[in-house]
């Protein structure tokens, strides 16, 4: 159910330990140069993509699966029917004050019908700033999912951290050798595998909560 999306993610992690064994194997005359600090600091912007692509896709699969068995809105949990209407909740908003009651009974309506309501694969619950901790941790409120947002010893600062220096490379507002002469590759490695550690991990908690059937009632 999850395969296609677990090979895609091994590649884009397996690129960041590529660019790190390689970085290794430097000589010694040559970790200095701009060119390993550049290298280097490219690496956020691959972290930052792995972390990205894990989250939106994880959360895009897990709603492929749910619509393809729906069920009434009063199956689901409740905040997971954030996302599952969420284009009834837009329509409420983005109405003129001429439809705001009809459009409110059009919610009601489907709200509380026996009928099976459709699932949107494509909605992802976002304030649309890029990924950080705050983003995952609420998608571990809005999809009732079980225990931690980030695996043990992870700290919210490392995520804030990727996206802020991916940020100024991709923006142009820092120069990549700049932030990655502040890394040394024992630091980076470190990185690198609490990256993927954050990965699977939101990974098997979204294959656990369809497995389970969490994200319905009881």
């Amino acid at each position: 159910m999850f395969n296609a999306l677990e090979k895609e993610i091994e590649g884009r992690l397996f690129q960041t330990k590529e660019v790190l064994n390689t970085l290794n194997q430097f000589s010694d005359d040559l970790i200095f140069s701009n060119f390993f600090k550049i290298q280097k600091g490219l690496l956020f912007v691959a972290f930052y993509a792995s972390i990205e692509f894990t989250v939106t896709n994880t959360v895009t699969r897990f709603l492929e699966l749910v619509s393809e068995n729906p069920n009434k809105p009063s199956r689901y949990k409740q905040y997971i029917l954030c996302t599952i209407l969420n284009s009834q909740f837009n329509a409420i908003r983005d109405c003129s004050k001429g439809n705001l009651w009809d459009k409110r009974a059009e919610f009601m309506d489907i709200f509380l019908s026996e009928e099976n309501v459709k699932v949107d694969s494509t909605v992802f619950p976002s304030d649309g700033i890029n990924i950080t901790a705050k983003q995952i941790k609420d998608l571990w409120k809005y999809f009732h999912l079980n225990g931690n947002a980030l695996p043990d010893g992870i700290e919210d600062f490392l995520l804030t951290e990727i996206k802020n220096h991916r940020n100024a490379i991709a923006h142009g507002r820092t120069k990549a050798a700049e932030i990655g002469g502040r890394f040394s590759l024992e630091k980076l490695d470190e990185n690198s595998k609490k990256v993927e550690a954050v990965c699977w991990h939101v990974l098997e908690a979204f294959k656990e909560l369809y497995s389970s059937h969490n994200y319905l009632n009881q």
